[in-house]
């Protein structure tokens, strides 16, 4: 292989698929794997073409999976590709453990245990019309199939299907299933104490996986009456059943009274059992929620706060130590706290912390930085009124209840929604006075937990309405605060300016900084900002050391107020 520097998807494609028809797959099912970090920029570069040649030479007979690196790469067209070839396309995000991520995607397909799947319903028992998706490429260890339709008499109580494959040995299967038991038959266990509607939430469950197919099915079609028809029928499901999709979209009213909200008083486990499929649509909004951050502690920690009529963010890093607890919000007026509990890499005993602490203050002393162990957001804990919500990298709980990172999780708790992003990566608080903030979840490897690194969060304001205009803390001063720069630039090329502190403070002040680069960890861009050294002297009021809580824990700091 001669790399060229250009990107020649459709050939790589071709000589992928024409390696596996010239190959013996009697004791294997064939996969591709393509990955891209950019755009096809060589031989055939026009994206429709490329997927007409894929799709013509393939057929559908072996999947591709798609992986984009980057924000180069053209996602849409990824996916159409893999959608059309009956596999799915996977974001690979640079900032992130890439590797992680690739071994990750590659352990979930990498072992086809059936091909060929077929589900037959005996009898003519069930809605031909209705029925989702029946027949399947593969079945990969660990995961499962869904299927889900009406049935033609509710009187039924008991369906017998036939399933058809391919072993991975190469040998065909048929296997029944006589006597499944439908509906009223089940069994409910005796410790759900509350009402459930069984009917609404299945009900729906078909409505959304019969928009993800039809949606995927106009993915692969090329006629386009066809495609509209596919269009028009998931746009009909989608209104009907309250989705927001592609689509459709969600607008949100404000009630009159705060009468209208009748969930704020059930106790929370329960109303999420019994009310989590009309939470559903909540779960998309939460990635459209980074482009438009203000404020943020990150990483080392590093912070980025967004000034209103400066051009540029300002940051600046905090050399914490390990068991501080930072308060990054306090607003009395608004009855909010967030403090943050700071980690670090590997285990350490009271005398190693105390050399740490030595050699830190040394290597402050010479301005040097290297080699100092980092330090990141390991705990975070928002108390407001009759809410308490604590996020670490493994759990979350909501006023005492404990909570897992789980794909599109949605809860309403007094008013107040917690939402996940659907991935385990982020979880956003929406108040109803629009406060929003954000944590955001960094995993690291096995091997890199191993190695004495640990997980940790990011924490992200993104809108500070509902804050008062005496909101403090290490974030929290920055709220309503108003910074202007006087530009120099040095002789080495690098540009530095003083930065003018003025509104919420007692008197102006002015601090020099230098324009540098900091990597914005939720959306994986770099930011241009001034950046403030020393722990932020001068550009914070009074010491870092002023933000720092005494106490036991994270939690008991937080609950005083």
């Amino acid at each position: 292989m001669k790399i060229k520097g250009w990107t020649n998807i459709n050939d790589a494609l071709l000589d992928g698929l024409s390696i596996i028809s010239s190959t013996n797959q009697t004791e294997s099912a064939p996969l591709i794997f393509f990955l891209t970090d950019g755009e096809a920029t060589y031989g055939e570069v026009n994206t429709k073409n490329i997927l007409s040649n894929i799709r013509k030479t393939n057929n559908g007979s072996t999947p591709v999976f798609t992986l984009s690196f980057g924000n180069h790469a053209d996602y849409n067209f990824l996916k159409t590709l893999s959608t059309q070839n009956n596999a799915f396309s996977r974001k690979i995000y640079e900032a992130s453990d890439s590797a992680l991520q690739i071994t990750g995607l590659y352990k979930e397909i990498s072992t086809v245990l059936m091909s060929n799947i077929t589900f037959q319903y005996m009898n003519n028992s069930i809605d031909e019309k209705t029925v989702t998706k029946t027949q399947f490429s593969n079945l990969y260890r660990g995961t499962e199939f869904v299927i889900s339709g009406k049935l033609l008499d509710n009187s039924i109580a008991a369906l017998s299907v036939n399933v058809l494959g391919d072993l991975a040995s190469g040998n065909s299967i048929s296997s029944s299933v006589t006597n499944l038991r439908v509906g009223s038959n089940f069994n409910y266990s005796s410790q759900l104490e509350f009402s459930v509607d069984f009917e609404k939430i299945t009900e729906r469950l078909w409505a959304y996986m019969t928009i993800k197919q039809l949606l995927e099915e106009r993915l692969r079609v090329e006629d386009s009456r066809k495609r509209d028809e596919l269009k028009k029928r998931a746009t009909e499901i989608a209104l009907k059943y309250n989705f927001v999709t592609s689509l459709t979209s969600m607008v949100v009213t404000k009630p009159t009274t705060d009468d209208e909200d009748s969930d704020s008083e059930v106790e929370l486990q329960g109303w999420l059992m019994t009310n989590i499929h009309r939470l559903t649509s909540y779960a998309p909004c939460v990635t459209r929620l980074i482009g438009s951050h203000w404020f943020t502690a990150d990483n080392d920690p590093h912070f980025i706060i967004r000034i209103r009529g400066l051009e540029e963010s300002v940051c600046f890093d905090i050399m914490g130590e390990q068991r501080d607890v930072f308060q990054l919000i306090r607003d009395d007026i608004a009855d909010i706290r967030v403090n943050a509990l700071i980690v670090g890499n590997g285990k350490q005993t009271r005398n190693e912390a105390k050399k740490q602490r030595r050699e830190k203050r040394n290597r402050l002393r010479k301005f040097r930085m290297r080699n100092i162990d980092k330090t990141y957001l390991g705990k975070v804990v928002i108390v407001r009124k009759n809410f308490n919500m604590t996020v670490t990298p493994e759990k979350m709980k909501i006023n005492g209840v404990a909570l897992p990172w789980r794909n599109d999780t949605a809860v309403i708790s007094n008013r107040n929604r917690v939402v996940t992003d659907g991935t385990g990566s982020m979880v956003a608080l929406l108040f109803p006075d629009k406060i929003t903030l954000l944590v955001v979840r960094h995993l690291r490897t096995r091997s890199q937990l191993q190695a004495g690194k640990v997980n940790y969060l990011g924490f992200y304001i993104v809108n500070q309405k509902g804050f008062s205009n005496k909101a403090h803390g290490i974030l929290g001063q920055f709220l309503y605060r108003y910074i202007s720069v006087d530009k120099k630039k040095m002789k080495n090329g690098h540009q530095t300016g003083r930065l003018n502190i003025r509104g919420n403070i007692r008197r102006p002040r002015r601090v020099m900084s230098s324009l540098g680069k900091r990597l914005n960890m939720a959306t994986n861009t770099s930011v241009t900002c001034w950046m403030v050294q020393r722990n932020g002297r001068g550009l914070l009021d009074g010491s870092y050391k002023d933000y720092i809580l005494r106490g036991p824990s994270v939690s008991h700091s937080s609950q005083e107020h």
